[in-house]
């Protein structure tokens, strides 16, 4: 016989205990907003990834793509992935 009991929490301070629920809250938030900008550019025939590589070169002008990598955190296949998509 199984028991339906709930396991109790963990023993936390009151800061973790606050430190995890604001992390909660924010990882919604941050959900909430990535959702919002992902539909926003789609309108527009773009992702995220796509629409960072243009505000890139929009705000520090040409670019190598080595340089667009480092500035996106992407890796170099991502870069030329992305490039070429937006090329076509």
């Amino acid at each position: 016989m199984s028991s339906s009991r709930r396991p109790s929490p963990p023993d936390v301070s009151p800061a973790e205990r606050d430190a995890l629920r604001l992390w909660v809250v924010l990882s919604r938030a941050h959900a909430a907003i990535a959702a919002h900008a992902a539909a926003d550019v789609a309108r527009h025939g773009l992702t995220l990834a796509e629409f960072g590589v243009l505000e890139a070169l929009y705000h520090k002008g040409p670019m190598l793509l080595g340089e667009v990598q480092r500035s996106l955190l992407v890796s170099s296949g991502g870069v030329t992935y992305l490039v070429d998509r937006l090329e076509n």
